[in-house]
């Protein structure tokens, strides 16, 4: 038998695998990926978890028409989600959200449990929206989200049952959520426009002209059932109307148009949107406060609120 020499059986030190780090990575994304694909019970996943997560009641059960997998970056995208009549609020209707990606977001310690990333296409906005529950401390964060505010007033509207103004511009959004069992924990909220624009309709039984206030902020926080509204201003001192708001809103989750107000409205209106619409004068005559200046206080319900002088 042939000797079998020590040389013959050693590995060339100098041999190298043929692929370059960057194609090992998009290598090992796509295996990974793959497995992900081929392992997931993916209606488990949408029925049990997604769907019990945003569901309000036992009765709201939510469809969607199909899913597909992304292949970078494992997700799971589900198509035509739609969330039935009554789900979020009493007064909602059904909800379509166009497209929603799941893909996993992390560890999260506070509350324990796996971060989820929710990436949501709703008509002409989309979100990236992080989730995070242990089954009784829920979060919820946005940031720096921009989005349409036509499209985001009209779903409000039309889909919630939160009577809204039609609205133009975009603005940037920031919000975080933390919920305890049925209790709300934090609620911060803050909007952030440079074009922010009303046009022309009628409002309350008005008939408004085009208002470009160009700005809008929004800053407000909640706990429990109280959301106090630290600041609401749209416009400047050389807008043709500047609205300066705050106060606080005892929360109907249900129902949100049965939510009661305590707010506090100041108004000032530039000479020119006076003298060409003098039935804001008339109107507004007992709030005067002089150089076009108009202060309130609105209170009551959301659906029918009261107004009385400052």
């Amino acid at each position: 038998m042939e000797e079998v020499r020590a040389e013959d059986t050693t590995f060339n030190e100098d041999y190298k695998l043929p692929l370059s780090g960057p194609k090992m990575f998009i290598l090992g994304s796509f295996l990974v990926a793959f497995a992900f694909a081929v392992t997931f019970p993916v209606d488990k996943i949408f029925h049990h978890y997604l769907a019990t997560a945003l569901k309000a009641n036992a009765n709201c059960q939510l469809q969607f028409k199909n899913y597909e997998f992304g292949l970078f970056l494992p997700n799971i995208q589900f198509n035509e989600v739609a969330i039935p009549n009554n789900c979020l609020t009493n007064t909602q209707k059904t909800l379509v959200v166009d497209k929603m990606r799941v893909s996993f977001g992390g560890v999260n310690f506070s509350p324990l449990g796996v971060v989820v990333n929710l990436g949501l296409q709703v008509g002409k906005n989309e979100l990236d929206v992080k989730a995070s529950s242990d089954g009784n401390t829920h979060v919820v964060k946005m940031e720096d989200q921009k989005l349409l505010l036509a499209p985001l007033a009209l779903l409000l509207s039309q889909k919630l049952g939160i009577t809204m103004p039609d609205m133009r511009g975009k603005a940037k959004i920031d919000f975080h959520l933390k919920s305890q069992g049925d209790r709300l924990e934090i609620f911060d909220l803050n909007i952030d426009s440079k074009d922010f624009k009303l046009p022309a309709q009628s409002l309350m039984g008005f008939v408004i002209p085009d208002l470009d206030f160009k700005t809008l902020k929004v800053e407000t926080k909640g706990k429990g059932k109280q959301i106090l509204v630290e600041k609401v201003t749209a416009g400047d001192k050389d807008s043709p109307l500047y609205i300066n708001t705050r106060g606080s809103i005892a929360l109907n989750d249900r129902v949100i148009n049965r939510s009661n107000l305590d707010m506090e409205v100041e108004l000032r209106f530039s000479e020119q949107i006076l003298e060409q619409y003098s039935i804001f004068k008339m109107v507004l005559a007992q709030f005067s406060k002089g150089n076009n200046t108009y202060k309130l206080k609105v209170s009551g319900n959301m659906s029918a609120p009261r107004t009385q002088p400052l």
